[in-house]
């Protein structure tokens, strides 16, 4: 009896593991979950910042509906399995640049201060409520700005992706902290662009270009794949559009 009591506990312990394990949408492609989730993010961050998306904009949290769109447009893009999805996946590995960190964050603290002290040390700054804000979101220290030491600059990072807007003015309403602000990349380079269509927010619109050239200045070389996406009963079919 014992025997089988241990048993089940066992099986239990294993299908709750299992479950646990089991990803948020279970129709998304592994190789577009894996390669592509921080891109839709990123993708979902510029559509935040344009407006042409609203939910959850002062959330850090991103909406997973909004996610789970972009992710299945892509996927139907990659569904096509022709020779210029082949181009885009696999040969150019096209993805979104440049993008914004969702994860670090530069701040000015006002080094007078006893928080701002302490926090230039890599301590706590004391102050529960700010405390706690980097504790809610994982924040860890990795390093002031090496360059500009006396202007009290220091970084902090989180294991997750947020939409760090809303962060940022959370961080700046403190009266130790003077600025707040993410990290972003300079240059040009590989993109992805995702709009929706303004008169049908079923239709997606998504370009995938591969840029060459002077792209630190400027790329001055580009080719790229068009595709429109349609969303319609739970289904997402790409049309291509053609390239340029």
């Amino acid at each position: 009896m014992k025997k089988l009591l241990l048993i089940a506990v066992l099986l239990l312990l294993l299908v709750s593991c299992k479950k646990d394990n089991t990803t948020a949408n279970q129709n998304i492609d592994p190789f577009i979950a894996d390669n592509y989730t921080e891109d839709a993010r990123q993708l979902l961050f510029r559509m935040l910042q344009n407006g042409s998306v609203v939910a959850d904009k002062n959330k850090p949290e991103f909406n997973q509906t909004e996610l789970d769109k972009i992710l299945h447009s892509l996927q139907a893009v990659y569904n096509l399995k022709t020779r210029q999805t082949d181009s885009i996946f696999f040969i150019s590995k096209v993805h979104v640049f440049p993008y914004v960190s969702l994860q670090s964050v530069i701040l000015q603290v006002n080094q007078s201060t006893l928080e701002g002290k302490r926090l230039m040390n890599y301590q706590t700054s004391g102050n529960t409520a700010f405390d706690n804000l980097m504790s809610q979101y994982s924040f860890t220290f990795y390093g002031n700005t090496v360059n500009l030491p006396n202007y009290g600059f220091v970084a902090i990072k989180t294991p997750r992706s947020y939409n760090l807007v809303p962060l940022l003015e959370a961080f700046k309403k403190f009266s130790f902290v003077i600025d707040a602000q993410n990290n972003n990349t300079l240059g040009d380079g590989n993109d992805i662009t995702y709009t929706i269509n303004t008169t049908n927010s079923s239709v997606a619109h998504i370009d995938f270009a591969v840029k060459s050239g002077d792209c630190p200045a400027g790329c001055t070389l580009k080719h790229g794949w068009r595709y429109d996406v349609f969303y319609q009963n739970n289904s997402y079919k790409a049309l291509y559009l053609g390239s340029y």
